[in-house]
């Protein structure tokens, strides 16, 4: 758990390598105003396709940095907030990184999922009573 009242989460948005750089301002975007009541987002699209121009690859479109108050409830949002918008298209996939770890949030049964982001928010925070 971070002893910060603050925490600094990255989030790595991923889709296919076929999409228009307005497609991934567009999804980056989304996700961001989606945060946004959360906490501060500060976002970033890059674009990094397959150097040998294969198709049908998942690549890195975008990163968000997201700033939140230390706080159970508000970690469990974000991630609840990213595993919605990663629901809405199967290509969607998001990677948030914390502390040096890890959650990918992507492709999993619904119940591995939540069990996964269980144990991600319990590794970076206290249960509140």
């Amino acid at each position: 758990m971070s002893d910060d009242s603050e925490l600094r989460l990255a989030l790595v948005l991923s889709l296919p390598d076929d999409f228009e750089p307005e497609e991934i301002d567009e999804e980056t975007a989304s996700l961001a105003q989606s945060l946004s009541p959360l906490g501060t987002v500060v976002g970033t699209t890059t674009s990094a396709r397959d150097p040998a121009g294969a198709k049908g690859i998942e690549v890195v479109i975008g990163v968000l940095m997201l700033t939140v108050t230390a706080s159970r409830q508000l970690l469990e949002n974000v991630v609840a907030v990213v595993k919605a918008w990663t629901e809405r298209s199967s290509a969607r996939s998001v990677v948030i990184e914390f502390a040096g770890d890890r959650l990918e949030i992507t492709g999993a049964s619904a119940a591995d999922l939540d069990r996964l982001i269980e144990l991600f928010v319990d590794r970076h925070t206290t249960r509140e009573p």
